[in-house]
């Protein structure tokens, strides 16, 4: 029998379903092509890397929407820019387009079909920062992405020593939560800060949550957190003795601190961690003890108060360019951090 004729047909059908009318498919999970007209098996050997679906359109349309995961009543829809990058094969993102979120639901914009992509929300005043990779593999795309909101922090503290909660300078009792940038005082008194003598230490439960008054859903944390100590008076105060991020699984390991951080006047810098990952700082408390002794022989006065603060890794553009980075601050001529550090000062007599 002369084979040929039979290897020749065989040849156009697989030609005429690879084709297809319409519409083409690479896809690595199916052996089957799913074609407009019919369906054609995948040649062995054939390397398929993912699947595309395009009609004659050459672009195609993409809706998104942003929602806040921490909200559990409603759909709470974000509306923050989203800055569009053409992902290219050797990993280099390339910048696209900027287009703003819908506070009501979805947005959309228009983008290249077949083409991969990713997606970034800039970390700012009330938000976390995002980032997504997608594919535009048919005319129309949906994604729904997560984008919580952001929120400060709150403080208070207690005295391990004395075994008391510490006044704030705006507190009405010892136990109050205080904003950021509050000062605590002594165990008895919101106007009189503490007496350390020479040789002698501080051994106090710092206490932290996110603000809420602001509301409940939202977080404090972004790409990382970093716990900064500035001891004011280097000469007055020795290394802290001990940070300890208090509770199962969590840890403070101690790090060089940023450039921006240090020229702040931090001089001890400290990673949070839960489980070797960023941890959520949310409406739940977490706390820190913090151990700091002075110096010896050296007894701290008015003017030697320490300050400590946690301060948000996030992502934000390269000042001059279009590159995506990370880090607590901005690259800008200020060194802008990119959500406000939030502090507390331990005031010393």
């Amino acid at each position: 029998m002369n084979k040929a004729p039979i290897a020749l047909l065989l040849s156009l059908a697989l030609l005429v379903g690879i084709l297809g009318v319409g519409y083409f498919v690479w896809d690595t999970r199916e052996t089957v092509v799913q074609q407009s007209e019919g369906d054609a098996i995948v040649p062995p050997g054939v390397d398929i890397d993912w699947r595309i679906v395009c009609g004659d359109d050459v672009v195609g349309n993409f809706f998104f929407s942003q929602e806040n995961p921490l909200n559990s009543s409603v759909t709470e829809y974000e509306s923050n820019t989203v800055r569009f990058y053409t992902l290219l094969d050797d990993g280099t993102e390339k910048f696209l387009k900027s287009v703003s979120g819908c506070a009501t639901g979805y947005a959309n914009t228009s983008l290249t079909c077949g083409k991969k992509f990713v997606a970034y929300v800039q970390s700012a005043s009330g938000t976390a920062s995002m980032r997504e990779t997608f594919l535009m593999d048919e005319e129309d795309v949906t994604e729904e992405w997560n984008v919580a909101e952001t929120a400060g922090l709150i403080f208070r503290a207690y005295d391990n020593d004395e075994a008391s909660w510490v006044y704030a300078n705006d507190s009405a009792t010892s136990s109050e939560w205080s904003a950021t940038g509050t000062t605590f005082r002594t165990t008895t008194s919101n106007s009189t800060d503490k007496t350390v003598g020479g040789d002698g230490y501080i051994d106090y439960k710092i206490e932290f949550k996110t603000n809420g008054t602001a509301a409940t859903d939202k977080q404090f944390q972004d790409l990382g957190v970093i716990f900064g100590v500035n001891n004011g008076n280097t000469t007055a105060w020795a290394e802290p003795a001990g940070i300890t991020f208090s509770g199962t699984g969590r840890t403070a390991v101690k790090e060089a601190c940023g450039s921006k951080i240090t020229g702040d006047g931090y001089d001890y810098c400290y990673r949070l961690l839960k489980d070797g990952k960023v941890p959520k700082i949310e409406d739940s408390t977490l706390s820190i003890r913090y151990e700091q002794h002075s110096q010896g022989g050296v007894d701290p006065g008015d003017g030697d108060d320490i300050t400590v603060a946690l301060f948000v890794e996030g992502r934000f553009k390269e000042t001059f360019g279009s590159a995506m980075k990370t880090g607590t601050n901005r690259d800008d001529s200020s060194k802008t951090y990119v959500r406000t550090a939030q502090t507390a000062v331990i005031g010393i007599a």
